[in-house]
């Protein structure tokens, strides 16, 4: 019994899909699409995936960084904003 190459073919293809599909999933992540490679080794593959599970993503690093970055421009403008709309005490009406 021998293999052929179509049946070679057909085995390696949906691993090289997998692992095209993981290296964009972790790319958009934030990490470097290399570690998609690490989960085509057996036992090996459960470290990126703990990893990935109980860590910060740098997407998520950044996002925060982004919100308070973000609150703190809000917080001076409606200070500003405050200060320009502040009201006399004894308004002058005219008569």
């Amino acid at each position: 019994m021998t293999i052929s190459m179509i049946e070679i073919i057909i085995a390696i293809l949906p691993v090289i899909i997998c692992g095209i599909i993981l290296w964009r999933i972790v790319s958009k992540m934030g990490y470097a699409g290399a570690w998609s490679l690490l989960i085509l080794i057996p036992f090996v593959n459960l470290l990126p995936i703990l990893y990935l599970a109980f860590s910060e993503w740098p997407v998520q690093t950044k996002l925060r960084q982004t919100q308070e970055q973000l609150r703190k421009i809000s917080y001076s403008v409606t200070q500003i904003g405050q200060e320009e709309l502040s009201y006399p005490k004894n308004p002058i009406l005219p008569v």
